[in-house]
């Protein structure tokens, strides 16, 4: 009875990650438009150089991780500045943080029941779906 509970309880937590993960990738292939802010960064990608990128005040006198934002620059630029493309590296490291919650989680969380309220609280966020899928 114990082995069916824990297979019950995997279910569960496999679930859970399949339907967050599921509700940011539906988010971000939603393809929304860009809103001010994006457009502002956005501006910064499209006209500098990568040295410029490092030199340079943003348009729009935004701050922004220069590395993070090369890197948005130079993989959107091979599909000419797509929305997807844009947003794709911001998608990936919110997957990649929830990865990482996680393992780590599941360190300081030894009760299922705290590890599945855990992984409700990701997939109950709609700020943490949204920013999956934002040029932040």
């Amino acid at each position: 009875m114990v082995n069916m509970n824990n297979n019950f309880i995997k279910i569960i937590i496999g679930c859970l990650m399949f339907w967050y993960i599921f509700l940011c990738a539906h988010h971000y292939f939603n393809q929304r438009t860009m809103w001010n802010d994006e457009q502002c960064v956005f501006q910064s990608i499209e006209a500098f150089t990568p040295k410029m990128m490092f030199n340079e005040r943003l348009r729009a006198v935004q701050v922004f991780p220069r590395v993070y934002l090369f890197v948005i620059q130079q993989f959107s630029k091979l599909f000419n500045y797509h929305l997807l493309a844009l947003r794709f590296f911001p998608f990936i490291c919110m997957i990649g943080a929830f990865l990482l919650w996680l393992k780590l989680a599941k360190y300081e969380l030894k009760e299922p029941a705290q590890y599945i309220v855990f992984l409700l609280s990701w997939a109950g966020s709609g700020k943490l779906i949204y920013y999956a899928a934002e040029l932040k």
